[in-house]
C-alpha cells in the first residue's frame, strides 16, 4: 500500500540523527513504525546498535542512501532534532497517509485511481466502520478545515461553502 500510494519502490524509510546525552554522542534511527513485528508503534528513536538488531530480526533489507552534497549543505541537524522532539510519541501517521496525493490539484494522484472514488468509498465505509474512516480520511480533513468529528458528507458540504 505504501509503495502504491507514494510511487516509491521502498516500503519504509528512516533517518539517522545524532543525539548527545550525558556527554556521550550516539547515533539514533528516527522513524514512525506500526509493524506487527516492531516492539514500539509510534514516532520514535532507537539507538542504531539496537535498531539494526530489530531490523535484522524483522528481515529488513537496509540501504544507506546519504544526502547529495547539495541537500547535505541545506540540512539543519538542530531543526531536525527539534522536529523529532515535537513529534516523538505521535501515532504512526495513517491519518496523513492519503494526503501526499492531494498536496497538488492533479500531479500526485495515483494514475489508475479515479479521484471521486476515495470520498465516495470512505462515505460508504463510514457507515460500517467510522473509526477506520476517521483514521485514514476524516480526521485529517477535519484538522485541515479546523472542524471536529464531521462525517464525510458533512466535510463535503462544509468544503463546498
Amino acid at each position: 500500500m505504501i509503495m502504491y500510494g507514494t510511487g516509491s519502490h521502498a516500503g519504509h524509510a528512516v533517518t539517522c540523527l545524532w543525539f548527545e546525552e550525558d556527554g556521550k554522542r550516539e547515533l539514533y534511527i528516527i522513524e514512525s513504525q506500526d509493524g506487527w513485528f516492531w516492539p514500539i508503534h509510534k514516532v520514535q528513536r532507537n539507538k542504531f546498535s539496537e535498531w539494526i538488531k530489530m531490523a535484522e530480526a524483522a528481515s529488513f533489507h537496509v540501504s544507506h542512501m546519504p544526502l547529495s552534497p547539495e541537500y547535505a549543505a541545506k540540512y539543519n541537524e538542530t531543526a531536525a532534532r527539534e522536529f523529532f522532539f515535537e513529534t516523538e510519541g505521535l501515532p504512526y501517521g495513517y491519518h496523513n497517509f492519503l494526503y501526499g496525493w492531494v498536496d497538488t490539484p492533479n500531479d500526485n494522484w495515483p494514475v489508475i485511481l479515479p479521484k471521486n472514488l476515495v470520498p465516495v468509498a470512505f462515505s460508504l465505509i463510514e457507515k460500517f466502520d467510522k473509526n477506520l474512516t476517521d483514521t485514514f480520511f476524516s480526521a485529517g480533513l477535519n484538522m485541515r478545515l479546523g472542524t471536529e468529528n464531521l462525517t464525510v458528507g458533512d466535510i463535503a458540504a462544509y468544503a463546498a461553502k
